[in-house]
């Protein structure tokens, strides 16, 4: 007996500096809004090149992954945050949420996308995009309604209970939208506009894929939102047509960060450093229009016939997010919670 129990005591022992407690695998956390269609191939890229870290997921809403590092910075359970975006990250990194960090490549990027407030930057883009008008034509058509192709002309008698957009309080694509016109309008007349647009207004969605997709159902007329799946869709042959705004189009960066924390793991860093690499910068401008690489356009971006930039309506991006909660108090008060 005394024997088996020596064998067993250095089987144990074994084990323990082999590293056979049944997985070698470290693990991390990772905060993400990314589309749940996208992140498959993403992480497939990553699991591929570093088959020893396990990835676990948490994706939702960029307005629900910005309350959950907040609600969380004191004890943070994530260790990377991939993909929300940039007006929600420099609202937060007031909290002191994010790890100052170099990227290898930062030389590669556009300065507009990435962090240049601090020193060191707190967040750097994964990619960008814009509001647009996702049209049902067909149903239009059948209406005998004009395809509209400014904010105005969304006001019209013909589109009452016929129009959706994203929850601004939910969706990233829905902020941007309504910041935008603040951006163009100024903010009271902003709000004079959104007062009059809420009666056309059938449904404030979660998020800002929704408005294109079930418009393209035959759900609505028009969704405000956001502009690769609009173009994704009309390239597919679905029932959409996309319209860039006349007046220019609201908006806003994914962007990744470090989470601080006492003790911040290599894997981590790793999984930092690849989701910013040029590699995988260029599988999101396959589906994104904006993208932070000098020199490059995304395939979308060329949906758009003229200067892309031209399309984006100037945006000052510290204004926008800290004012972030007080313009989002005035929302829920004027058009309630939405979705």
């Amino acid at each position: 007996m005394k024997k088996v129990l020596t064998i067993i005591i250095s089987l144990i022992m074994a084990c323990s500096l082999l590293g056979c407690s049944g997985s070698s695998k470290k693990s991390i956390t990772v905060y993400t809004a990314f589309e749940e269609e996208y992140i498959e191939k993403y992480l497939k890229d990553f699991k591929e090149k570093y088959p020893d870290i396990e990835v676990n997921l948490v994706r939702d809403s960029g307005g629900v992954v910005s309350s959950k590092l907040l609600i969380e910075r004191e004890n943070p359970r994530a260790d990377v945050v991939w993909g929300i975006a940039a007006s929600n990250m420099v609202f937060l990194d007031k909290y002191n949420i994010f790890e100052p960090y170099t990227v290898p490549n930062l030389d590669q990027f556009n300065e507009s996308f990435y962090d240049k407030v601090n020193e060191e930057p707190h967040w750097v883009a994964n990619s960008g995009w814009m509001n647009v008008f996702a049209v049902n034509e067909k149903e239009l058509s059948d209406k005998g309604i004009e395809t509209p192709k400014n904010y105005d002309e969304l006001l019209k008698s013909e589109f009452i209970n016929s129009l959706i957009m994203p929850n601004p309080a939910s969706s990233g694509t829905g902020y941007l939208i309504i910041s935008g016109l603040m951006e163009k309008m100024g903010e009271e007349k902003a709000w004079e506009y959104l007062d009059s647009l809420d009666k056309n207004m059938k449904e404030y969605s979660h998020s800002g894929t929704a408005p294109v997709k079930q418009t393209a159902q035959g759900e609505f007329l028009v969704g405000i939102g956001a502009d690769y799946t609009a173009i994704q869709m009309e390239k597919k042959g679905e029932c959409i047509k996309t319209i860039f705004p006349e007046d220019g189009s609201g908006w806003d960066l994914d962007v990744s960060a470090l989470i601080k924390k006492e003790n911040i793991k290599e894997e981590a860093k790793i999984f930092y450093e690849w989701c910013l690499s040029e590699e995988v910068l260029k599988m999101y401008a396959e589906n994104r229009t904006l993208t932070p690489l000098k020199g490059y356009t995304s395939e979308l971006g060329k949906a758009y016939a003229g200067d892309i930039n031209e399309q984006m309506i100037p945006c000052n991006l510290p204004w926008v997010s800290e004012n972030r909660n007080r313009i989002l108090k005035e929302w829920e008060k004027r058009y309630g919670v939405g979705e």
